[in-house]
């Protein structure tokens, strides 16, 4: 009989009027029809289904016994269940694990993940109940999920975001030296800029039109920056350059002041006058000065006497002069007569007799 169990029909065979009876020995059969009978009949009977493992029994037909064997029935399929069924597991990584039940000690199963960054670590292949370990690598971008299939089931694996990276600290900047005093010829300068960060940018600019940068004018991380100074011709100044966010000073002396004038120039001659005869002559005059830059002129105020050197000169010098004969156009004696070179501002006076 099979497993589920059915009916069945035997025939007897007796000679005319002989009586016979059917009895089952086993309880999951029973005689559905010919319990008994007279001369040749037939027993119907039935089998119960089976849930256990295979079986016989006997049914006594007429002093006869009958032997029913039926088959266990097929052992049921297998399933596996999961608990949990999913993880959570931070960005770092870390490991987890999941309980295997089977639906019997027989049923094998196996464990793999469908992930590159989960790896079995325990529990690949089993039978009956068992667990499954796995762990999980550090995740460096974004969220994801990830899945293990465990006999026919599906374990869920959800990683978090790996965090942003912590923000780059605010940039700082130093210079040194901070100030400079340059006098009034002008010149060069230079201070250095020190970065909290070899990334962090900065630049310089020069708030003064007599102050321009020559080199520096931005840069990264640590650097120097170089200025020149254009000569000062009036009073003491300040001015300032703002270089990564700090101020530089430079401060200027004032041109000197301009020399004192000279002083007034002054002369003197010798002699002061001279006197000739009335056949004229020559002579000379000597003329100081009071310094070396002064200048000076020399003119005859009359036309009988000629300025014949040093007209004009500079510093200390002499003039030389000539004087005409004093005549008359009619033969009679001429009189006297005076008359003056002007000198450096100074007089000379000729004097001529008759």
């Amino acid at each position: 009989m099979p497993p589920g169990g059915g009916s069945n029909a035997v025939q007897v065979q007796a000679d005319a009027g002989c009586a016979w009876t059917a009895t089952s020995n086993a309880s999951w059969i029973t005689i559905t029809r010919g319990t008994s009978g007279t001369g040749n009949g037939s027993v119907t009977y039935t089998a119960a289904a089976n849930g256990g493992a295979a079986r016989s029994g006997t049914l006594a037909i007429a002093g006869e016994t009958l032997t029913v064997t039926q088959a266990a029935p097929p052992p049921p399929p297998c399933t596996v269940a999961i608990s949990p069924a999913s993880q959570n597991v931070d960005a770092n990584g870390g490991t987890g694990s999941t309980t295997v039940t089977a639906s019997a000690g027989t049923c094998s199963w196996s464990a793999t993940a469908n992930a590159p960054w989960i790896t079995v670590t325990s529990g690949a292949s089993g039978t009956g109940n068992g667990s499954v370990a796995f762990a999980v690598a550090s995740n460096s971008g974004a969220a994801r999920n990830g899945t293990l299939t465990i006999g026919a089931q599906t374990f869920t694996v959800s990683q978090a975001a790996a965090p942003p990276p912590p923000p780059p600290p605010p940039c700082s900047f130093s210079i040194s030296p901070s100030n400079q005093n340059v006098d009034s010829t002008g010149g060069s300068g230079s201070t250095t800029v020190t970065a909290s960060a070899s990334t962090c940018a900065w630049s310089a600019t020069s708030n003064a039109p007599w102050i321009a940068i020559t080199n520096g004018a931005s840069g990264t991380g640590n650097a120097p920056v170089s200025f020149s100074i254009a000569s000062n011709s009036g009073a003491a100044r300040n001015g300032t350059l703002t270089i990564a966010g700090q101020t530089f000073t430079v401060s200027q002396a004032a041109a000197p002041p301009p020399p004192p004038p000279p002083p007034p120039c002054t002369f003197s001659i010798s002699p002061a006058n001279q006197s000739t005869s009335n056949s004229g002559g020559t002579g000379t005059v000597t003329v100081t000065a009071s310094a070396n830059t002064c200048t000076w002129n020399a003119a005859s105020n009359a036309s009988w006497i000629t300025v014949t050197s040093g007209a004009s000169g500079t510093g200390s010098g002499t003039v030389g002069f000539s004087v005409a004969a004093n005549t008359t156009t009619d033969g009679t004696q001429p009189a006297s007569r005076t008359g003056t070179i002007t000198i450096a501002g100074q007089t000379f006076t000729v004097t001529q007799g008759q």
